[in-house]
């Protein structure tokens, strides 16, 4: 085997590791020190992401695709300034152009709405909130094989806002904190998508809505960001979400928000309380938001439902690490690893909000141990010390 073929053989093998960067300043400058740090795999993404070069860019390339991207464009730097030169400072600090990262954020908005068409072939999370003594959110973040080992933490304070904004997150190289999970000192969060069958332009892609729910600090915030914010969020999601509170025992929801058709001045939502005692499982289709979705992401997500049916109710983190860890069918696992699959599951997390933790899994979480973990916010210490620390 020859050096190149070793190379790329052991750059594709799954890492225990997960880097991490603490990051202080302003937007922009926090998106300049994420992008000059994790240049390298910002650049193995976009290079690698074939639905990026065979589809987005000879779309965005099209008068059409042209029109979608400068109307969102217009929509984020309207709504959100300062998430635009954030991710303006990751494609400065990568040296990468910017409507490259900006596709990336587009994700499906572009070939749906100019072509009728997603290009999501089940891409998708799975995710536990329980509701017990152990009060959990366990979450499998499954994405594209090449994105596998592209991805970092990042703890920040963005200074130029007051009260600083504080936060840390889980995220792929070239897109902004908060799409696939995260925590500040007011809740914590992760994201399954759905693949609604009607996408809009003109309105907020869930990769911004989930960065400003990084900023918020209530529920009723969160319900402005995704629901009414620019006439809502541009393509469909899923949050699993828990509000801290001071006796301890969060607040426990699932939130299922999607542009609506034809279009309207506010996004489809809908949100239920998992109360105590109770657990939810969550992949990628709507349970309780009534609204047309495209059939892509049913199949595996009804195929891990009925694994995780199959298997012991959870009353406990061990019992969700055991599902979250299935990996005993043929394919379709609620954990992915299959080497012919497009879909692998690149990392698993545990909030654990009776511990205050948040631990971070690489490999299958019933056979290995957490690579990181990492304490919550005090809900109860003011956000300056926070950013202090």
């Amino acid at each position: 085997m020859n050096g190149k073929a070793v190379s790329e053989s052991h750059s594709a093998a799954r890492r225990s590791c997960v880097p991490m960067i603490y990051v202080k300043g302003s937007h922009y400058d926090v998106g300049y020190d994420i992008g000059r740090t994790f240049s390298k795999l910002i650049h193995a993404n976009i290079n690698s992401l074939s639905e990026l070069q065979s589809v987005y860019i000879p779309l965005y390339n099209t008068a059409e695709g042209k029109r979608i991207y400068e109307e969102t464009l217009e929509a984020v730097r309207c709504s959100y300034p300062q998430y635009i030169r954030e991710l303006q400072g990751i494609a400065d600090g990568a040296e990468i152009a910017f409507y490259k990262l900006f596709l990336l954020h587009l994700d499906d908005i572009l070939p749906n709405v100019a072509g009728g068409f997603n290009t999501n072939e089940g891409q998708g999370c799975s995710t536990i909130i329980l509701n017990q003594h152990d009060q959990v959110i366990g979450h499998n973040e499954d994405a594209k094989k090449e994105i596998l080992n592209n991805v970092y933490v990042m703890q920040a304070c963005i200074t130029e806002v007051e009260p600083p904004e504080v936060f840390t997150a889980f995220c792929y190289a070239g897109q902004l904190p908060g799409y696939a999970m995260g925590y500040n000192p007011y809740f914590a969060f992760s994201i399954n998508v759905i693949g609604a069958k009607h996408l809009a332009s003109g309105k907020i892609p869930r990769c911004f809505a989930t960065r400003a729910m990084l900023g918020a600090n209530s529920l009723e915030r969160i319900e402005q960001i995704l629901r009414y914010c620019n006439g809502g969020v541009a393509d469909a999601m899923s949050i699993n979400l828990a509000l801290f509170q001071n006796d301890d025992n969060p607040l426990m929801y699932n939130v299922e928000v999607s542009p609506v058709y034809p279009a309207a001045n506010e996004a489809g939502y809908s949100i239920i309380s998992i109360k105590k005692g109770e657990h939810f499982f969550h992949c990628n289709r709507f349970l309780h938001l009534n609204v047309a979705e495209d059939g892509k992401l049913i199949k595996s997500s009804e195929h891990r439902q009925k694994i995780k049916d199959s298997l012991r109710e959870p009353l406990c983190q061990e019992d969700v690490l055991n599902i979250l860890g299935d990996d005993s069918q043929d394919c379709l696992n609620i954990f992915r690893n299959g080497i012919d699959e497009p879909i692998m599951t690149i990392a698993t997390a545990i909030f654990n909000f009776t511990d205050k933790t948040w631990s971070l899994f690489m490999d299958n979480p019933k056979r290995n141990d957490p690579v990181a973990v990492l304490p919550l916010y005090n809900r109860n210490q003011k956000v300056q010390d926070s950013c202090n620390h």
